[in-house]
């Protein structure tokens, strides 16, 4: 459906790490990045039917305020999955972060682990962070952590959340 062109790339299991320019990235299939991904300008993430993308490790902007839109070619049993995981030792850290994070669809779960007494949370906007459909779980599994911290959430329509932290809880 998604052929590979300079606006859309399928995401691989080596050489994926690093999303550069304004694009779209899509999962097929299951994919595995073992580190983190960053991000260097807004970008899209198309999780396509019975896909699977796991990172181990973060997903975010390169700290200058970029957008990330995530959509799944459908819901139920065959919609796309995210999952992201990351172990944090220092004060203040995310597992998914950007300016605007958008949500279309797909089973998203973002985990957060902190090994002392750190900030951690799993979903970050410093903007927005619009869920407009989808099954969406954030758990900050630390002593101070937080599921879900942004300056606006909008949630609209058929959107599953949990969302657990040290700090706080969304459900």
């Amino acid at each position: 459906q998604y052929a590979a062109t300079s606006d859309c790339q399928e995401l691989t299991d080596a050489a994926s790490a690093a999303w550069n320019g304004s694009k779209t990235y899509v999962a097929k299939g299951n994919v595995t990045i073992s580190g983190n991904v960053t991000v260097s300008a807004d970008s899209k993430l198309i999780l396509s039917d019975g896909a699977t993308l796991t990172i181990n490790g973060k997903l975010y902007d390169n700290g200058t305020g970029f957008d990330l839109t995530i959509y799944a070619h459908s819901d139920g049993v065959k919609m796309g999955v995210l999952y992201a995981y990351a172990n944090m030792t220092c004060e203040t850290d995310y597992t998914i972060r950007f300016r605007n994070l958008t949500i279309h669809g797909g089973k998203i779960t973002a985990t957060t682990e902190g090994t002392t007494y750190t900030d951690c949370v799993s979903m970050y906007a410093s903007n927005a962070l619009t869920m407009y459909g989808g099954d969406v779980t954030a758990l900050g599994n630390s002593r101070r952590g937080s599921g879900i911290s942004a300056n606006t959430i909008n949630i609209t329509n058929n959107v599953k959340l949990v969302a657990k932290g040290g700090n706080n809880s969304i459900s």
